[in-house]
């Protein structure tokens, strides 16, 4: 049988007003002595592949409404994905490379894409 139980880790830096202890990982195991940790936070394990725009606009270093300023103004390269009407995601993989290729405008980064044939229904896709 399988135990799974919920450890907790203080932190001997903290301040007197936050000594509740907070939880950290799962722990799994068959028996007590051969515990093993499965799962530290979820979010130190799993990497996002597409950031929302809070996110996206965290990553460049500026405000939400920057962000959509800038979009608005053609000067974010990536288009973003639509979900739905308020659910639009950036693939974080090409964030990145928009940033590595300097950031240039929308109009540069996917005119460079769809000639590099990354654009889905360009040349060589």
């Amino acid at each position: 049988m399988t135990v799974l139980s919920q450890t907790t880790l203080t932190n001997e830096s903290r301040h007197s007003d936050e000594d509740a202890p907070s939880p950290i990982a799962l722990v799994v195991g068959d028996e007590p002595n051969t515990r093993k940790i499965a799962l530290r936070t979820a979010a130190a394990q799993i990497e996002p592949i597409a950031l929302d725009i809070d996110q996206a606009a965290a990553l460049i270093g500026i405000s939400r409404s920057m962000f959509y300023e800038l979009m608005d103004k053609g000067k974010i390269g990536p288009m973003g994905v639509k979900f739905g009407p308020k659910c639009i995601r950036f693939p974080l993989a090409e964030l990145r490379a928009w940033a590595e290729a300097g950031m240039p405008s929308r109009e540069i980064w996917q005119r460079d894409r769809q000639s590099a044939g990354k654009i889905k229904g360009s040349k060589g896709s």
